[in-house]
């Protein structure tokens, strides 16, 4: 029994496919995230007349967590000891994208600024304050920015991590639209992190040590820094 292959039409068969796969692999590293450059912002006001403001963040929890009903007793130590505070979910939330992914600091600076113009805040007195990615991303912001007048940085890593760890990763955070540099999972820290996430938090970096990619610059800071760590921590990369 003789099989004859129509090599015309396997041909193009094989020219599709390899088109469908260019086009999945450039949509999955050029496109941006839904919502990118999208946070929710919700502003609290004490009863001053000039209040210095606090701008909060959550960690990977996601959701404008400063915002919730759980956060009331928080925001009321702030208000009553006379300051703003300005919640920003940007990951996670309403309006955000969906996931640590490229969040553009770019963007959540414009916003930090454009609500500290209201006529109750004190725009010359602004503090960052943010937890464990939160406290990731802060860092970020006070290296590329010059105009905040302290950051509090709750177990806060002194690296930048990836959007996700594995194949198609890309950089939490952007600069201007362009992906700020980060650290990369090697297959050997990837399996240490499936049975171990601090064992393999602790392999990458050492791998990146020698690399010397993706450490947070804050020598750039210009501010004071407040960092706040847990005597047992065994998570969070501390500085």
């Amino acid at each position: 029994m003789i099989c004859i292959t129509n090599k015309k039409n396997g041909t193009q068969k094989l020219i599709q496919i390899l088109f469908l796969l260019t086009i999945l692999i450039y949509s999955c590293f050029s496109n941006q995230p839904k919502n990118y450059g999208k946070v929710d912002a919700k502003l609290f006001l004490s009863d001053l007349v000039q209040q210095p403001l606090v701008v909060a963040f959550g960690g990977s929890e996601g959701g404008n967590i400063y915002a919730h009903e759980e956060a009331k007793e928080v925001r009321e130590l702030f208000l009553k000891n006379g300051f703003a505070l300005l919640s920003i979910g940007y990951f996670n939330s309403l309006n955000s994208p969906a996931q640590i992914d490229r969040i553009s600091i770019s963007a959540i600076y414009d916003t930090i600024k454009a609500i500290a113009n209201h006529p109750k805040i004190d725009k010359d007195r602004i503090v960052l304050l943010g937890s464990s990615r939160g406290g990731e991303l802060v860092l970020n912001i006070g290296s590329r920015y010059n105009d905040f007048d302290a950051i509090v940085a709750i177990v806060a890593p002194s690296l930048n991590l990836p959007s996700r760890f594995g194949w198609n990763s890309t950089s939490s955070w952007t600069y201007n639209d362009k992906e700020i540099p980060y650290v990369h999972a090697s297959n050997n820290s990837i399996k240490k992190l499936k049975y171990n996430f601090y064992d393999g938090i602790l392999e990458i970096i050492k791998e990146n040590e020698v690399m010397d990619v993706g450490k947070i610059e804050i020598e750039k800071i210009k501010c004071p820094i407040l960092f706040i760590s847990a005597k047992k921590d065994e998570v969070g990369l501390l500085l």
